[in-house]
């Protein structure tokens, strides 16, 4: 542990010397920007510097509101010179005097073009980036790269502009929450999709700008901001349609094996994608829709794709998925549109898993120590169909229709054994068997229709928005068991259970919402009622939910099955919830341009909930009827400031009391005595609950175009109290056996804070430094009784995230980073404590162009109690891309020290042990990959696809 900490700590310093070096040396250029007749400030003004050798942009900046610009990181003892625009006026150029380090151009006078000074106007260069209007313009063809250079490589060379090491990005602090390409979202909308597909010579121009938020306008989440950030990828007229994609093929000792593909396509109104593969190599990520994110043509100089060394068991995948979206017109604007998407997934998951756990409970008077050991072969196959129909014709508007469309298949094959002992001595043991075939159907359709006339100019009477759902479920399930008990002690006897199950269950699900917004207008005519809107909202739902169980027991005398009386039953639950109500919001906006903006919306609603639940079953005592009559209140608060060229901070709150009612299988469940250490006993006088909750959150960001450094602050709580909630008494019987007795009892809590703190900086154009900080704390009590003991259970979680990455753009990334994570659990103050640390490491080395090689290592330490367990798993990758870059080869190296153990220390309420499984272990693998791509051409109508 002190030498991980010297590490990181000698890391950091070299960092933090680097930096501190390169800003010592740095040269700046500052000034103002004026109307040389009116003498007024040109906010937006471009100024843009070059060097004098090669014309090669330098670095670039956006006058503020005072006209004013400050360009920082500017190479000292270089000739350059500094082009001034703004549309409408005269370039000026201005030469930088090579022998000073900084220049102060005081006021810079721009003169009208008009017709007597037309001849002066001359297009030196083309500016980099520009304010058209209330929109960011950022021109790719004024950045010099690469011609094999995507659109990510551009936006890396934009100041004010981060990606972070998630792939998020942020301009000037605030993260852009939306992109899209030419108005329309690309594949899905995931960000690198497009930025590291797309190639920066095909796209006219990228704009940045802030939009309403249509679920803010149609009130469908109070906890969304006003606005979104969003960014929209303009492509040249010659290459509105394009394809591209990568298939790979791999393999590598221990016969592992990895193969995929992903092709994608797309013209002005279509949009095509299919991603296939298979594997044996444990991989979580890449896989499935996933596959479209991390297959992209633009090296992920974050991290590669590794096995997942955390996986249990050895995982064979294979998958295929595609996606299609048809926009019904060509409008580059993202605000208003009518789409079509849908996609297919089909996964086949063969997972083979051996598990060892050691427990000990701790039951107050005595500990109960458990020792199993199983294993699991399990096999499943699903398909997956999702349509969605999006139309918005303008502001507030909307319809939208979605359907999903499930149905999956399972077989699992599975032995356990247990072996029960009473502080040092064994009272049971137990093995089991267990053959189950399932199978599954799902169809949910959904959507909403809002008319909420934003500014309720046009006819406020007719504002409303309907939410509607419709879900059905069929299971199916046959199980064999064979469940052999023997018992050591002897008030127990042992026994065995051969036993067949045949399940079907059947639901049926619909629910609505409606809420009308005229109700204001309909209540006090022209009166303005103090700017608070009123709003009318009714809920309704049902819900059916059908069993048929069929269990047969093998009779030993007669060798034949015969039908468990008990657990052969059929079963009816009906649910059905009417809740009405109406709602106050005002909002209080202020707007100053160029200076600051201001949004304020409050919120207040209560409803009553009527429920009634009925259930019928074959078992008497399960014939339930139930009705519950209970106010739901509820309050929001939103508010966003933003002031220009300074900080942007957004902070929510909401408040609510929610109902939490008994299920049937509370009130009065099938105990099955196949289930041999753990029995509920139902409680059919359980009361209805309620818990209050408060979620918060805040945010801020710095927002400064002339800083080249940028951070922000994220805090986000919850607190929840429960009154009346279900509980457990917890009873042992000789055998090790655990009987839950249900109570209604007060005081569970919960209560938990996290947070992000990150800062960036760039230096000298192609450094950047990124550093990000992320605690979290959680506490929660949870009351209860063991063996007639009264006892409340405390879990507590204290976590610590540090990161530090260092980019050197096109050469050079490395990610330092350390999580420290700390459980402790008491209980009748008997404190059982985890910790869990991970040390990480990435880094990626450009040796030559198309040559990288990439690192990832890991240490990892889990402690509970007295029990530790260290690993170090070092990953290695080294690439080389060739033919225009579209071939590439791949060497990866998986576990390169063989620590890969799949041991895990765990301490939970009131029990503290070891689980450990098989998993993956060191391999080598050889794979070679190829890139598609074609962009622009001629476009077949009928088909849809790029002709050549």
């Amino acid at each position: 542990m002190l030498l991980k900490s010297k590490l990181l700590l000698l890391t950091f310093l070299c960092l933090t010397a680097i930096v501190t070096q390169a800003q010592n040396q740095e040269s700046y250029i500052k000034g103002r920007i004026y109307d040389s007749i009116n003498d007024i400030p040109l906010q937006s003004a471009s100024v843009v510097v070059y060097k004098t050798k090669d014309s090669s942009l330098v670095n670039f900046q956006i006058a503020d509101y005072k006209g004013e610009f400050n360009i920082k990181d500017l190479p000292p003892k270089t000739p350059m010179y500094a082009m001034v625009t703004f549309t409408g006026y005269i370039s000026q150029k201005i030469t930088l005097d090579t022998s000073n380090t900084f220049w102060d151009l005081k006021t810079i006078n721009l003169k009208h073009v008009d017709s007597s000074n037309l001849e002066e106007v001359v297009v030196k260069a083309v500016a980099p980036i520009k304010m058209n209007g209330d929109t960011l313009e950022i021109n790719p063809d004024a950045f010099k790269l690469d011609s094999n250079a995507v659109v990510e490589d551009m936006l890396l060379r934009v100041p004010g502009m981060v990606v972070w090491a998630d792939g998020t990005i942020t301009m000037n602090g605030k993260k852009i929450e939306k992109l899209l390409v030419d108005g329309k979202p690309f594949f899905g909308g995931q960000t690198n999709i497009a930025t590291q597909n797309l190639p920066k010579d095909a796209i006219q121009k990228i704009q940045l700008y802030q939009e309403k938020d249509p679920t803010k306008i149609e009130g469908q989440d109070p906890a969304k901001k006003d606005s979104l950030y969003s960014l929209n990828i303009q492509l040249k007229a010659d290459k509105k349609n394009g394809l591209f994609g990568k298939v790979t093929a791999g393999y590598g000792t221990d016969k592992r094996y990895d193969a995929s593909g992903v092709i994608q396509a797309y013209d002005p109104k279509n949009q095509y994608g299919i991603a296939f593969g298979t594997d044996n190599t444990n991989r979580t990520s890449g896989i499935g829709s996933g596959a479209f994110l991390e297959n992209t043509f633009k090296q992920n100089f974050w991290r590669y794709s590794y096995s997942d060394p955390n996986v249990s068991g050895i995982k064979k995948n294979l998958w295929a998925n595609a996606k299609y979206q048809h926009s019904f017109n060509e409008a580059n604007n993202g605000r208003f549109y009518t789409r079509l998407t849908g996609d297919y997934g089909y996964s086949n998951i063969k997972t083979n898993v051996f598990t060892n756990t050691d427990q000990t409970d701790n039951l107050i008077t005595y500990n109960q120590h458990s020792i199993s050991n199983s294993n699991s072969d399990n096999s499943t196959n699903a398909h997956q169909i999702n349509l969605n129909y999006d139309s918005r014709k303008q502001y507030g508007d909307y319809v939208n229709i979605n359907s999903k469309f499930e149905y999956s298949s399972n077989d699992n094959n599975s032995q356990s054994n247990y072996n029960i002992f009473r502080n040092d001595t064994a009272i049971s043991a137990n093995n089991v068997l267990n053959n189950t075939h399932s199978n599954s159907k799902n169809v949910n359709i959904g959507g909403f229709v809002s008319r909420n006339d934003y500014n309720k100019q046009n006819n406020p009477l007719t504002s409303y928005s309907l939410n509607f759902n419709v879900n059905y479920d069929d299971n199916n399930s046959v199980t064999q068991t064979s469940n052999i008990f023997h018992s050591f002690v002897d008030t127990v006897p042992s026994s065995t259970i051969i036993r067949n199950y045949n399940n079907n269950s059947k639901n049926l699900s619909t629910n609505a919402y409606l809420r009308y917004d005229g109700f204001k207008k309909l209540l006090f005519g022209i009166y303005n009622f103090y700017n608070i809107d009123i709003s009318l909202n009714n809920r309704i739902s049902y819900s059916r939910n059908t069993q048929n169980n069929h269990v047969q027991d093998l009779d030993t005398l007669t060798n034949s099955y015969l039908d468990n009386n008990y657990l052969t039953y059929d079963n009816t639950l009906s649910n059905f919830n009417y809740s009405p109500g109406f709602s106050l919001s005002k909002s209080i906006n202020k707007n100053i341009y160029g200076k600051y903006y201001y949004w304020l919306y409050i919120n207040a609603s209560i409803e009553h909930n009527w429920i009634d639940q009925n259930n019928r079953s074959s078992l008497l005592y399960r014939n339930i009827d139930r009705n519950y009559s209970l106010w739901t209140p509820s309050i929001n608060i939103n508010f966003n400031k933003q002031k220009n060229n300074q900080y942007w901070m957004y902070a929510y709150l909401n408040a609510n009391i929610s109902p939490s009612l008994p299920t049937i299988d509370q009130l009065a469940p099938v105990v099955d005595s196949s289930n041999r250490y753990s029995v509920v006993s139902g409680n059919p006088f359980l009361r209805a609950g309620k818990t209050k909750s408060i979620n918060y959150n805040l945010s801020i960001d710095r927002s400064n175009q002339k800083a080249k450094s940028g951070y922000g602050l994220q805090l986000n709580g919850y607190w929840s109290s429960a009154q009346n909630a279900v509980i457990d008494s917890l009873v042992y019987d000789a055998s090790g056996k655990s009987i839950r007795y249900l109570l209604n009892g007060d005081g569970a809590k919960n209560f938990s804070l996290n947070g992000d703190i990150h800062f960036s900086t760039k230096f000298k154009t192609k450094y950047q430094l990124q550093a990000q900080y992320t605690p979290n704390f959680n506490i929660n009590s949870s009351p209860s009784f063991i063996n007639g003991f009264a006892t409340t259970s405390k879990n507590q979680t204290l976590g610590h995230g540090v990161s530090l990455s260092f980019i050197i753009i096109d050469k050079f990334n490395m990610t330092i980073g350390e999580r420290i994570i700390n459980t402790k659990n008491t209980q009748n103050e008997t404190a059982t404590k985890i910790q869990n640390n991970t040390t990480s490491l990435d880094a990626t080395y450009t040796v030559i162009k198309n040559l990288n090689i990439s690192s990832n290592f890991n240490y990892q330490t889990n402690k509970a109690s007295t029990n530790k367990t260290n690993a170090a798993i070092w990953n290695a990758t080294s690439t080389y891309r060739f033919m225009q870059d579209k071939v590439e080869v791949k060497f990866t190296a998986f576990d390169l020290l063989r620590q890969n153990k799949n041991i895990t220390n765990f301490a939970n309420q009131n029990n503290i042990g070891t689980t450990v499984t098989n998993g993956l272990r060191q391999y080598f693998m050889l794979s070679f990959s190829f890139y598609p791509r074609k962009f622009g051409g001629k476009q077949n109508n009928n088909m849809g696809v790029i002709v050549r």
